[in-house]
């Protein structure tokens, strides 16, 4: 067989990201019918001889039966401490801090539970950073919760990590035991240098283009302001700022030539550039797009050494073999998947269709026309099928595609390689060299300021981008662009219809991108975000967004809001925070310092959290408008804040307090199609069957109140296991819970 290591590797991924979506019992039936399939093929000699099917076979059945184990003997024993209260926990800290929605995330290693011992991941929140290096240990009593719980897509990310359990401690009381330098593991020097490495970024490159240095040479976003990486993600380059293929490549090569010019043999430069990848690979901290790209290169270069003919297909099958049997829940990696997709579709590109394009190109004449030609369609190209072969995974992620990825992408990628190269030259000379004598670290500050300029001015361009979040319309428009890219490689072989095939896939697969977002465009939604007892809604409508409360639970949620808000594709446009309760605003100040609202509407706000609002327009509660798409107005009833908000679909009612008397509320504010209120219903209300109504509540409460109310025939929906979704488009209106 020609590429064994392709049909493997290959099968493993596919088929483990397959059934990753389904009970372990589909898995284990899959492998006895996977298993039967391998000895019928097994009995035929002319297929046997072939080797593709049984070769195929028997990677399912490994696959099903990899993941059917993983699932009984590693995640079930952990997950079963899902909402355990008051556990003694010692564990030790793997990771470096992670800063989200105000709080502090560490990854850590649990050495013992409730003291017994213990060997699993974990990962623990924090209100604030503990005073603890990475492999020091922290000790305490610890609430447990199963990540990811009430989001499928969460959960399969965090499994990815081999981390299933979250904790946080008890009143926020815990102990920190320092552990010795010399007895801490040599990984340790690894995140020491990288921390190292980001120090000398941050020091010769300050503000965003510190950020930015950091993340493009070793992965780490967390400098990366929310407004460059929105802008990153909306024109589908953020794959310059994850370590991937990109990067380890040009480093490996960068070293090869450096090294054969100095005139080494071929083995020891393939050597000494396959210890670089692997050093990167450390520095970049082993995420899975790492690993692949890593693999293939350290085959590249084996290849290289053994003198043996190279096959990518078969390298991208190899170190996709390699991450499943080390994990087969990476097969749920959102990164390695993109990843894994771009690789094989650029591939693809290279084997089969680069080399007719080429033989057109060379026909040009004229030297520096031709290099440009070839530069400008090879980067067009390499672009276009990484974007065919990811899309139906992007759309369905993000729920948007922009032409401007295209363009995009054959300016900033060249150009983040030159500053990846010039930002590692200026941070050496940082070390001995004063900052205003770094020459170097200018032009590396003018080519990300550059890139940042670029990438801000490109992602201007609204016209360009097209919404789609249905999940069908997602599945389908993923296959049309599949299908399209099949008839152009179809149309390959018949050379009269090549063009006229081009042509026609582009024009249906751009008008149907068009329709189905336009139609999107005009749905209104609204999230009422499971924040215990509290107000947090958001409503979105045509690309604005209005946030109406930030109270409840500090941790859950912020969390959850900023998620909402991450998953609309916008900002703040207006915020409606009555005053400064914790009932109204108890993590106001995560929310905002990570997303300013343009419009802000209150009476009263927390300490501190007026700072964050410069530029922001203000204005009081009563004169509250809303947007240019939503319609609001605010009252307030016996010391009660209610808001009114309309759209073209829907009109709703948000109670902050039912205490008061529905009746004495203004007559629009009582005809709403959808009533949302903290904890019970207003007094007075008449229930409405053809009304909806929602209950942000925490605890049996709720459900029993949902329960009362659904008996007399009323549409009802509680938050306690999740946010809920109301859309609405025309007169159309959807609830998911």
């Amino acid at each position: 067989m020609k590429r064994p290591f392709a049909v493997v590797g290959l099968t493993l991924f596919f088929v483990t990201a397959f059934f990753l979506d389904y009970e372990t019992g589909v898995a284990a039936s899959a492998f006895v019918m996977f298993a039967v399939s391998l000895v019928v093929s097994l009995l035929f000699g002319q297929i046997r001889k072939h080797g593709f099917l049984p070769l195929f076979f028997a990677s399912c059945a490994v696959s099903c039966a990899l993941l059917v184990g993983v699932t009984s003997f590693v995640y079930l024993p952990v997950i079963s401490y899902d909402g355990s209260m008051n556990c003694a926990i010692k564990a030790e800290i793997i990771g470096s801090p992670e800063f989200r929605y105000g709080n502090c995330y560490i990854n850590s290693r649990v050495l013992s539970l409730n003291g017994e011992d213990a060997d699993f991941k974990i990962r623990l929140v924090f209100s604030t950073p503990p005073d603890a290096e990475p492999y020091d240990v922290v000790e305490g009593s610890f609430n447990l919760y199963a990540l990811g719980a009430s989001d499928e897509s969460i959960m399969q990310s965090y499994k990815s990590q081999g981390v299933f359990l979250g904790g946080y401690p008890v009143n926020g009381v815990y102990s920190v035991i320092e552990v010795a330098e010399s007895e801490k593991p040599f990984a340790k020097k690894i995140l020491d240098l990288r921390e190292s490495i980001k120090g000398a970024l941050y020091r010769a490159f300050p503000g965003d283009s510190g950020g930015l240095a950091v993340s493009l040479i070793i992965g780490d976003r967390d400098g990366l302001s929310d407004e460059i990486y929105g802008d990153f993600k909306k024109l589908g380059i953020s794959h310059i700022i994850c370590v991937s293929g990109f990067h380890l490549s040009l480093w490996s090569m960068l070293i090869l030539d450096i090294l054969k010019k100095t005139g080494m043999k071929r083995w020891p430069a393939d050597i000494l550039a396959g210890i670089g990848v692997f050093m990167l690979m450390s520095v970049a901290g082993f995420t899975y797009s790492v690993i692949r790209a890593g693999v293939m290169m350290l085959v590249f270069l084996l290849s290289d050494i053994f003198m043996r003919r190279r096959d990518s297909l078969n390298s991208l099958g190899f170190a996709l073999a390699v991450i499943i049997l080390i994990n087969p829940f990476a097969a749920g990696s959102v990164s390695l998947k993109l990843s894994a997709l771009a690789t094989l579709g650029i591939i693809l590109y290279n084997e089969y269709i680069s080399k007719r394009l080429n033989r057109i190109i060379f026909k040009i004449k004229h030297n520096i026309i031709r290099k440009a030609a070839s530069g400008a369609v090879s980067s067009f190209m390499i672009t276009f099928f990484a974007t065919a072969f990811t899309l139906p995974v992007s759309l369905a992620l993000y729920g948007s595609f922009n032409y401007m990825c295209f363009p995009a992408n054959m300016l900033i990628v060249p150009l983040a390689g030159c500053s990846m190269v010039t930002c590692s030259v200026a941070a050496l000379f940082e070390a001995f060299l004063p900052s205003r004598y770094n020459f170097i670290a200018y032009a590396g500050d003018l080519i990300l300021n550059i890139i940042i300029k670029a990438s801000d001015y490109l992602a201007d361009y609204d016209f360009s981008v097209f919404r789609i979040n249905d999940e069908k319309v997602v599945i389908l428009l993923g296959g049309l662009f599949v299908f399209c890219l099949m008839s152009v490689f179809v149309s390959y072989f018949i050379k009269p219809v090549y063009g006229w095939t081009s042509i026609l896939c582009a024009v249906i697969f751009t008008v149907s991108i068009v329709t189905f977002s336009n139609s999107e465009n005009k749905e209104t939604k609204i999230t009422a975000a499971d924040c215990g007892n509290g107000i947090s809604v958001l409503i979105s409508c045509n690309g604005e967004n209005m946030l109406v409360g930030c109270g409840g639970t500090d941790f859950f949620g912020s969390t959850r809001i900023s998620e909402a808000i991450s998953d609309s594709g916008s900002g703040i446009d207006a915020a409606v925070i009555p005053n400064s309760d914790e009932k109204f605003s108890a993590y106001l100040y995560r929310i905002f310092a990570e997303n300013k609202p343009e419009k802000v509407y209150y009476d009263s706000l927390p300490e501190g959290v007026e700072l964050l609002l410069y530029g922001s327009e203000k204005g009081g509660f009563s004169e509250l408008s809303g947007t240019e798409n939503i319609h609001a107005e605010g009252v307030v009833v016996n010391d009660c804040c209610c808001v009114y908000t309309q759209t073209d679909d829907i009109s709703a009612l948000i109670c902050f307090d039912p205490s008061f008397d529905f009746n004495s509320l203004p007559e629009p504010f009582k005809n709403t199609d959808v009533i949302i209120s903290r904890g019970n219903f207003p007094a007075g209300c008449e229930y409405d069957s053809e009304r909806l109504y929602v209950l942000l509540s925490e605890g049996v409460r709720a459900d029993i109140i949902k329960e009362k109310l659904m008996l007399k025939g009323v549409r009802c929906v509680t938050t306690g296991n999740g946010d809920v979704v109301v859309r609405a488009e025309d007169s159309n209106v959807s609830v998911n819970s």
